[in-house]
């Protein structure tokens, strides 16, 4: 054959496809085929299962599976590959911690939502009882415990004692120690009863260190003084004592309470209660002998805390 004229119908090498041919002419059959390993959809799977990647089979192009069923997660997939997504709440009802909430509201189970683990809240707040638990959520336990128990029991230790020495700073009885129920001043060691229980200490102030105020008929209290103080913060007075507020209560609100870990507890009685937010004095009569803390809620934690200690 002469050389110088072309072989007609001749076939040259050309990019290997799925064909079943041998189109590179390198003696395999659809080696390298161009289309292969392109994502695709596997016909009759589901989720996850349905995710494939194209083969060449037989010179035919096919959609092979490349994900396979595993146990359902919380994860916005149908990893079980049953048609149906996060089914059967995966990694649920385990205990948790609820952000934000305090006492039995912070009690808590996981749960899948939108592909992600919560906690979701199983118990709601109630009224306050006798059982050492928080059960108002206040982030407070057993808070005001006179009012928890029938008659003159107080509630104590999350019990409501038959028998108590109530009359306690009087014989047969010694005084009562800090944290023991009471219902007045007198019946603790520390000369401080607050909420029912004796305490040491309110708002950083104690009756034996509180400016002496017990000899004239009024009290004034200024505020803000310097780094956001109550001057004098704490001071002891007879009964029916006029102790006068003056400041500007619209920029720092008075209300009874007392700070407890942080959080302000606002009291539920008192001369204090309800709030004063309006005007620059206010004249409180001191009625009754007591433990009277007030707070400016705002800046509580800034030293704006202080109390009165009422004597007969």
């Amino acid at each position: 054959m002469d050389a110088s004229y072309p072989c007609i119908d001749d076939v040259v090498p050309s990019p290997e496809v799925c064909d079943g041919l041998d189109n590179d002419c390198d003696g395999v059959v659809d080696n390298g085929a161009l289309e292969g390993g392109q994502p695709c959809v596997v016909p009759g799977q589901f989720g996850v299962c349905a995710q494939g990647a194209s083969t060449c089979v037989n010179g035919q192009l096919v959609c092979a599976q490349v994900m396979f069923p595993s146990a359902e997660q919380c994860d916005g997939l149908d990893n079980d590959c049953d048609g149906a997504v996060d089914d059967g709440d995966p990694g649920a009802w385990q205990p948790c911690v609820v952000p934000g909430q305090f006492g039995v509201c912070a009690k808590g189970a996981t749960k899948c939502v939108n592909g992600q683990l919560v906690c979701a809240q199983l118990v709601q707040p109630s009224p306050e009882a006798c059982d050492a638990l928080d059960n108002d959520c206040n982030n407070v336990v057993d808070d005001n415990p006179p009012a928890l128990c029938p008659g003159i029991s107080v509630c104590y230790n999350g019990t409501c004692p038959i028998v108590m020495c109530i009359t306690c700073g009087a014989p047969p009885c010694p005084p009562c120690e800090l944290g023991a129920p009471c219902m007045k001043d007198a019946e603790c060691a520390s000369g401080m009863c607050h909420a029912g229980k004796c305490v040491a200490s309110i708002n950083g102030c104690d009756v034996m260190t509180a400016v002496e105020k017990t000899t004239v008929p009024s009290v004034a209290i200024t505020f803000p003084g310097p780094g956001l103080v109550f001057s004098p913060a704490c001071v002891k007075v007879k009964a029916g004592t006029n102790v006068t507020f003056s400041g500007d209560f619209s920029l720092y609100p008075l209300e009874g309470g007392h700070v407890e870990n942080g959080a302000v507890i606002p009291a539920a009685a008192g001369p204090f209660v309800p709030a004063t937010n309006a005007g620059t004095s206010k004249t409180f009569t001191m009625g009754k002998a007591g433990t009277f803390p007030y707070v400016s809620p705002a800046h509580a934690n800034a030293g704006m805390i202080g109390a009165v200690f009422v004597v007969p």
